[in-house]
């Protein structure tokens, strides 16, 4: 399977056992999030991946998709189920976003 999820996916997603990560910064996090995503690093996430199972997947969310992709295929060299939304937040905000949030 593909490792970029389009954000039109994200609502069906968010409905299923996961684990969901906004790379974003804090502020721009606290401004506006999408609903069950936790606010992480990249850094903070490397280092904390002993906590998260290796069959649980992971959606990595971002600003343009750039960061998380890189994140996304990292954490899969490790052998997670990891996933990216592709075009990130940008990408995101251009879909109707009322059950989202």
């Amino acid at each position: 399977m593909d490792d970029a999820i389009v954000p039109s996916q994200i609502y069906q997603l968010i409905h299923t056992d996961a684990t969901f990560i906004d790379l974003r910064d804090d502020y721009s996090f606290d401004q506006l999030h999408i609903k069950n995503f936790i606010n992480m690093s990249s850094d903070q996430l490397l280092s904390s991946m002993h906590q998260f199972p290796l069959d649980k997947p992971i959606y990595l969310i971002c600003y343009t998709g750039k960061q998380s992709q890189k994140v996304c295929q990292k954490l899969r060299s490790l052998g997670y189920d990891s996933y990216y939304i592709q075009g990130g937040f940008d990408a995101f905000l251009s879909i109707p976003p009322a059950k989202y949030y």
